[in-house]
């Protein structure tokens, strides 16, 4: 099933480097938009995968939102209501640095989906909050042992 070509393809704004596509930064508002939503909905689609993400709900500074954490160049960006907030990023940024451990015990690798993950669902909300969180494609995995009799 094929899908209609985007309009930024053709334009002079769009820059198209292997692994590296982008727009000028003097790109219309519009086109910026329209790359964007391409490059979310259209990531790994070869492989027939989601873009890997997680989609959490709970208050926030006192206001009930909804978060979007996906990879950007290897980090975690947040966006809060679907549009990017450097102050909820910063927050995020710090509280990523001190990830609580999944489970009691596993410390996911810095910066990845399960790191945000246990950031989202343990301490970026509110406190009180009880967040929902939904993982999106794959976003990692907890290491298991085959060890007979072993409690996780």
């Amino acid at each position: 099933m094929s899908q209609p070509r985007p309009s930024f393809i053709d334009s002079p704004y769009f820059i198209m480097e292997c692994d590296n596509w982008h727009l000028t930064d003097d790109a219309p508002e519009e086109l910026k938009k329209e790359f964007e939503e391409y490059m979310k909905s259209d990531y790994l689609r070869k492989r027939g995968e989601p873009m890997p993400k997680i989609i959490a709900k709970g208050k926030y500074l006192g206001v009930e939102r909804e978060v979007e954490c996906f990879l950007k160049d290897g980090f975690p960006i947040i966006e809060v209501d679907g549009e990017f907030n450097q102050e909820a990023q910063n927050d995020f940024i710090i509280k990523l640095k001190k990830c609580p451990a999944i489970g009691g015990t596993y410390y996911p690798p810095e910066n990845s989906l399960l790191a945000a993950c246990s950031v989202l669902e343990s301490v970026f909300f509110d406190d009180g909050s009880i967040p929902t969180i939904e993982a999106i494609g794959d976003i990692g995995k907890i290491p298991t042992y085959d060890i007979e009799g072993i409690v996780y």
